[in-house]
């Protein structure tokens, strides 16, 4: 290793490869994704796979992507907060949801709405 850290993403990839008892060259032909980008989630040098890469990677190593799979590489504090506007949107009328999605979505790339 090259002294850096695997994501929790990597540790996992690192554990599931070797359950299925898949070289990184077996695992890269069966889902596709590149062999260096194995390696690297595998030894830290890349933390967080695209959710294209993940869901692959999950896939051929027989774990079904779900809706952790675009946050699995997120620091702690990233996750939290993922957490709780998850929370937040869950306690909504599921017919407020959406239009609550956009509004937060449009306040987090532009600002206050009419400011600006």
């Amino acid at each position: 290793m090259n002294g850096q850290t695997p994501s929790e993403f990597g540790r996992w990839l690192v554990d599931a490869r070797g359950r299925a008892g898949m070289t990184q060259q077996e695992l890269s032909t069966a889902s596709g994704v590149h062999i260096n980008t194995i390696k690297k989630l595998e030894a830290g040098e890349t933390q967080r796979p695209s959710a294209q890469v993940a869901a692959k990677l999950k896939a051929t190593l027989g774990q079904e992507s779900n809706a952790d799979t675009a946050r699995e590489g997120y620091d702690h504090h990233t996750r939290a907060f993922l957490d709780l506007v998850g929370a937040y949107l869950m306690r909504l009328p599921e017919e407020q949801r959406l239009e609550r999605i956009f509004d937060l979505t449009r306040y987090l790339i532009t600002g206050p709405v009419g400011k600006g």
